[in-house]
């Protein structure tokens, strides 16, 4: 589905919904380093989006231990 949905350059990847969390926000907290990879084909994913909480894609990873999603996101600031 976000394979499909990535390859729309029409639809904004950063909607969220009552958390203030995008897809990004999501994909990171889960260690889902394939999804993370998907969403940056997309041209407006964006990287320091902060949640309701302040959180980013970035301290999410890191918060849950998800080293490796938290070096693919370093190496896109």
């Amino acid at each position: 589905m976000v394979k499909y949905f990535s390859g729309k350059k029409d639809i904004d990847m950063n909607t969220t919904g009552n958390s203030q969390r995008t897809l990004l926000h999501h994909a990171a907290s889960g260690g889902n380093l394939d999804i993370v990879r998907l969403l940056f084909e997309h041209d407006n994913t964006r990287l320091n989006f902060k949640d309701k909480d302040g959180n980013t894609p970035l301290s999410l990873a890191c918060k849950w231990g998800y080293q490796e999603v938290a070096k693919y996101l370093l190496q896109q600031e």
